[in-house]
């Protein structure tokens, strides 16, 4: 998955007319959507139940800081061109990947585990509520997320705003994303999910 996304973010740059651009970001998002909450089980099972919250968090504020890192070129006027970002984006994980093949471990519960467990599993009786209501969970999450990140910048562009401004303003939201996921990683080690989710869900709104 970490090959394929920064593959593709090359092709991203690579791009020489829609079609093209809109399949580099396709099969991108294919890599990100396999590679995140495959290194979220393995950081989960690493960590155990103590401090599994934080090592989660810890892990996962490398998006917005990557994000962050993005705005600032913008900011900074260090992106001579919209491909600088794509280029950065995809050498460097195919840089790790021959670390990650030499170093990561493979899960644990992955090796215990006899046989696999069938996809259908997951909406047996029993399983289905909770199943479904953490995918509306995550969808509706991500959406929030994506909305900002993506449309966020051009709408303050509509509004008059500069694109070193609107790099700046996507800077500090990015930098507050990362501060907040090590927060929310420490309090996820001591509060229940319910309590969790009430606050994380209030925040948004």
């Amino acid at each position: 998955s970490v090959l394929l996304f920064g593959l593709f973010s090359i092709a991203t740059a690579l791009a020489w007319n829609y079609p093209t651009l809109l399949l580099a970001r396709l099969l991108t998002g294919v890599g990100l959507g396999a590679a995140l909450p495959n290194l979220i089980a393995l950081t989960s099972e690493a960590a155990g139940p103590r401090f599994r919250g934080r090592a989660v968090s810890l892990m996962y504020c490398g998006v917005p800081i990557g994000a962050a890192l993005a705005a600032a070129l913008g900011f900074f006027g260090l992106a001579a061109a919209w491909q600088t970002v794509f280029w950065i984006g995809g050498i460097v994980p195919l840089l790790l990947v021959p670390l990650l093949l030499r170093w990561l471990p493979e899960s644990p519960v992955f090796q215990r585990s006899a046989r696999g467990v069938p996809l259908r599993t997951l909406l047996a009786p029993g399983n289905a509520t909770a199943t479904l209501l953490l995918w509306l969970c995550y969808f509706f999450t991500l959406l929030v997320v994506y909305m900002l990140i993506n449309w966020l910048p051009m709408l303050l562009v509509g509004q008059g705003f500069s694109p070193s401004e609107a790099a700046g303003v996507m800077f500090v939201l990015q930098f507050g994303a990362a501060c907040g996921t090590l927060l929310l990683g420490a309090l996820m080690d001591k509060l229940s999910p319910l309590w969790m989710s009430l606050l994380i869900y209030t925040g948004m709104l």
